[in-house]
């Protein structure tokens, strides 16, 4: 089942996907899976651009894991990633940190 998350200006380390029941942005969540097999990105603002750093964060340890770093997305364009996406969501979450002022991104996870 596809996810779709409409993200807020700024985020830093925002919850995607991870084990077990949790609220993100007054939203509830249960029963995700690590088996993605699309990621898609979508910078919605018309003139300026979004930084992105989609990672696994490690449950058991400090440690990040880096899909993409510092990669920008030109306004108004998307992203799509579809490669060596699945993890196990026993030992990681996926989350992303985004920086670019007043833009808002819509991420697809299927």
């Amino acid at each position: 089942m596809a996810k779709y998350i409409k993200l807020p200006a700024v985020q830093t380390g925002f919850v995607l996907l991870k084990s077990g029941s949790y609220t993100e942005n007054s939203k509830n969540y249960s029963n995700e899976t690590g088996n993605i097999s699309s990621i898609l990105i979508a910078n919605e603002h018309a003139s300026t651009a979004l930084v992105v750093h989609l990672f696994l964060d490690d449950v058991d340890s400090a440690d990040d894991f880096f899909i993409i770093k510092n990669v920008e997305i030109a306004e108004g364009s998307t992203l799509v990633l579809q490669d060596n996406l699945s993890f196990d969501i026993n030992k990681f979450s996926l989350k992303i940190t985004t920086q670019g002022t007043g833009v808002t991104a819509t991420i697809i996870i299927k």
